[in-house]
């Protein structure tokens, strides 16, 4: 066997030697490679640290992972997302932390679009989940107007919750589940072709702007007019089919909704147990059971037609 040496090659032993050991290592480089760009790739192989407002589709309280909605006087051939001429509507957002740390100081944020008015004292928050329909809260709170009755969230926003436990994904239960909402009404003269816009932002207080949540994805409602109900089937969404009428704690001094009795001994109202399709009361049915005046239902109007899409 005859050996090269220097000159031979044209090049030194040493750098020999370093073509040979690159020869060898380009695959393993090549192949380690493959195998990062694979990890990469793989969103089941991505770990999510921190807090995360973005509502998973797989969370059934609130489906298709829509964190923001609206609720107006639209028909059920409008589309889910419509605005009606001259009628007020709600927009409603939903809360939860679906990452894995405490939320802290949370703050929602939320600018109008130029064709709306707001509707001062409409603004709301509630926390306490109706256990029979998790798409219905209740014990709602006034969230107080800004300064000459102005929007509340718009500007820095308003803090929500001083702190936010995150989401159980084995079970999809949420400790921490808010719900708020607030009236605008489209403003006179705008085209029937205008497309009304309305996104929010969630945020920790005091976070980088790279970590803010914009809802729905950062995919902004897009209300189109619709046909709507007439103002008399429907002047203004009902507060029932916008996320649930607000409960008093006291209902002895206040009352109840219709369609609700009010239990003396704990004050608070409770759905009424109907018997047949003409909502007929029977004693049965009342928790004191005595039957009154007082105990009659009242025929269910035409409704709205605007229940929660999402």
């Amino acid at each position: 066997m005859r050996y090269l040496f220097k000159g031979e090659w044209g090049m030194s032993g040493k750098a020999l030697f370093s073509v040979l050991f690159a020869a060898v290592l380009l695959p393993v480089v090549v192949a380690g490679a493959a195998d990062e760009d694979a990890l990469l790739n793989d969103e089941d192989m991505i770990v999510d640290f921190g807090v995360n407002f973005d509502i998973p589709e797989n969370a059934t309280a609130w489906p298709d992972g829509r964190e923001k909605i609206s609720c107006s006087c639209r028909t059920n051939t409008d589309p889910a997302d419509a605005w009606c001429e001259g009628r007020a509507m709600y927009f409603l957002v939903k809360l939860q932390n679906w990452g894995w740390d405490i939320a802290y100081n949370v703050t929602l944020v939320d600018e109008l679009d130029d064709a709306l008015e707001y509707v001062p004292g409409t603004t709301e928050i509630a926390t306490d989940v109706d256990n029979y329909n998790v798409n219905v809260y209740r014990v709602w709170q006034p969230i107080p107007d800004g300064m000459n009755y102005t929007f509340p969230l718009a500007g820095e926003g308003y803090k929500v919750a001083d702190y936010m436990e995150y989401c159980d994904q084995s079970t999809w239960f949420c400790a921490d589940s808010l719900l708020i909402r607030f009236m605008v009404i489209p403003k006179e003269g705008i085209p029937a072709n205008r497309i009304i816009s309305n996104s929010a932002i969630i945020k920790e207080a005091g976070s980088d702007e790279n970590t803010w949540y914009r809802t729905n994805r950062n995919v902004p409602l897009r209300l189109h007019k619709g046909v709507c109900l007439t103002k008399a089937e429907c002047y203004e969404p009902s507060q029932r089919d916008c996320g649930g009428e607000i409960f008093s704690d006291d209902c002895v001094a206040f009352g109840c909704p219709d369609g609700f009795v009010c239990n003396e001994d704990t004050g608070i109202c409770e759905e009424v147990a109907e018997t047949d399709e003409d909502s007929t009361i029977t004693d049965d049915s009342l928790i004191d059971n005595v039957t009154s005046d007082a105990d009659t239902v009242k025929p269910k109007d035409g409704g709205c037609g605007c229940s929660l899409v999402f």
